[in-house]
């Protein structure tokens, strides 16, 4: 059969030992096809390896991490940059767990550089001032009144604390299911935001999320502020992300098949079989099950027989991703440190945003990262 890796992950998050404890009882040892040494594939690999099945990765490409990818070149002195994931919140615990599993040197970013400039019709604004700000926006008398925080406190915060267990497996309650009918945009409306104060409301991670607050869920958004709400801690590992999927990549050298595109999947009640390329020759390997981890755009390129279901191939069809341009910029020296600036600048231009990415780094040089 095929599984999800979502089955895999099925368990209580509330217990950090779930990555380092192996299953207490074993069951008969299976072979298992994983597609994708990304994290997801790499974790599933693990935690299959530790329940005593024997497992076997094939990759596309020549190295493990997926969307979790570090530049080192051609920056000077050491210095990188993170074309994917480049925080991990203390929120996310499977992730976290892992980090300290491996004793991946975890940097927390201070809380005091946490604030994001932005700038706005053309004035850049700098919270950490202290002063009050006048936004160059046309906001009612109350949103003025307000002024971000209390906006902030009276159109989303009010709602986190209605969000209950973010991670509990039976989240969401029904009563919480209509905001995954909404954009984040229109759930801003519904809390009474004026157009102008969504215009500012907008400059933050939520509409860098899939394709911006007029796309995205807002029940997606709610869950991730809900979640960094109470535990709001963020962390750099020391020396670059793909440092967490490097470590655990290290644990399946030789189960690893790197260059290894999957062409063909064939599945029925006996096991699966899988068509993939190496050295453009085709290969095939059996196996009885099969953990699929890898994209959507990528999954609906390769043949399956029998088709899934009509309903999961348009799933695969259909779901959009993120499109996301990232520029990077080296300096001599970290310019802007000097004016107070901090981890990130919202904007309301096409940039979108720029994030400090050598906050956490050592050096005098640094680098601004540009996500579109």
């Amino acid at each position: 059969g095929v599984l999800g890796i979502a089955a895999l992950n099925a368990y209580r998050q509330k217990t950090p030992a779930a990555v380092e404890q192996p299953e207490q009882v074993r069951p008969r040892r299976k072979r298992v096809v994983i597609l994708g040494a990304g994290l997801a594939g790499l974790s599933a690999a693990y935690k299959l390896t530790q329940a005593g099945h024997d497992v076997t990765i094939l990759e596309a490409r020549t190295r493990a991490g997926g969307r979790v990818y570090t530049l080192r070149e051609p920056f000077a002195d050491g210095l990188h940059a993170e074309a994917g994931a480049m925080f991990i919140p203390e929120s996310h615990d499977l992730t976290m767990q892992y980090a300290r599993l491996f004793r991946l040197p975890l940097v927390p970013v201070p809380t005091h550089q946490r604030l994001p400039v932005y700038y706005l019709r053309g004035k850049r604004i700098n919270p950490n001032g202290g002063r009050e700000i006048n936004w160059p926006l046309d906001l009612s008398p109350e949103e003025k009144r307000l002024g971000l925080g209390g906006m902030t406190e009276k159109y989303v915060i009010r709602v986190l604390q209605e969000m209950g267990d973010a991670k509990s497996l039976n989240w969401p309650p029904e009563e919480l299911k209509k905001y995954d009918r909404m954009t984040y945009a229109q759930f801003l409306r519904s809390r009474g935001a004026s157009d102008e104060a969504l215009h500012l409301l907008r400059l933050n991670d939520a509409d860098l999320t899939g394709d911006g607050v007029d796309k995205v869920s807002a029940l997606m958004v709610l869950r991730e502020a809900a979640l960094n709400l109470n535990s709001g801690r963020l962390f750099t590992i020391r020396g670059g992300t793909d440092l967490l999927p490097k470590a655990l990549a290290a644990r399946f050298v030789s189960k690893i098949r790197y260059g290894s595109p999957v062409v063909r999947l064939e599945h029925d009640a006996r096991g699966v079989r899988v068509i993939y390329l190496q050295s453009n020759m085709h290969e095939t390997i059996a196996a009885d099950y099969l953990v699929c981890t890898i994209p959507f755009s990528v999954l609906k390129e390769i043949e399956v027989s029998p088709m899934f279901s009509p309903v999961k191939q348009r799933a695969i069809r259909e779901l959009p991703y993120t499109s996301a341009a990232r520029v990077y910029l080296q300096s001599r020296r970290e310019f802007w440190t000097s004016e107070g600036l901090g981890i990130s600048a919202y904007t309301d231009l096409p940039v979108m945003a720029i994030v400090n990415s050598t906050l956490n780094q050592r050096g005098t040089r640094g680098i601004l990262d540009s996500y579109m």
